[in-house]
């Protein structure tokens, strides 16, 4: 069983040949939604990290901005939805390999005051029931 599953994975490794890519990295992923409507969608993002890269289910998930609003992607790696990806910034030092701890772009002194404002959200919060 372990030798059919070493054999489907050269197959589909070969097939995919993606850009050697690492958690903190900015990348371009071009992806079709559909089948029925195979208009290509582009998303921009930060490598937040990579689940099971030795497998035939890697998922790549990915944190991005859109109109001041964080999300985040979830992809599987070898999907034949993905077209491409690309990569735009690598991250110069390494860090750690799941970044979901710090929000995507924000220094310690924006995290500082985001958790403070959550306090004293949690704060009134208690107080008014």
């Amino acid at each position: 069983m372990t030798q059919l599953r070493r054999e489907e994975m050269v197959k589909v490794r070969d097939g995919r040949k993606w850009p050697e890519f690492r958690v903190g990295d900015k990348i371009l992923i071009k992806h079709v939604r559909s089948k029925s409507k195979p208009q290509p969608e582009y998303i921009r993002g930060i490598v937040m990290a990579i689940r099971r890269p030795n497998s035939l289910t890697a998922r790549l998930i990915i944190q991005s901005t859109v109109e001041g609003d964080i999300l985040t992607y979830d992809f599987p790696l070898y999907s034949p939805k993905i077209k491409s990806i690309k990569i735009e910034a690598q991250c110069k030092p390494k860090i750690r390999s799941k970044t979901f701890y710090k929000p995507l772009g924000w220094g310690v002194q924006q995290i500082k005051t985001w958790l403070g404002q959550q306090l004293k959200q949690a704060k009134k919060q208690r107080r008014g029931n």
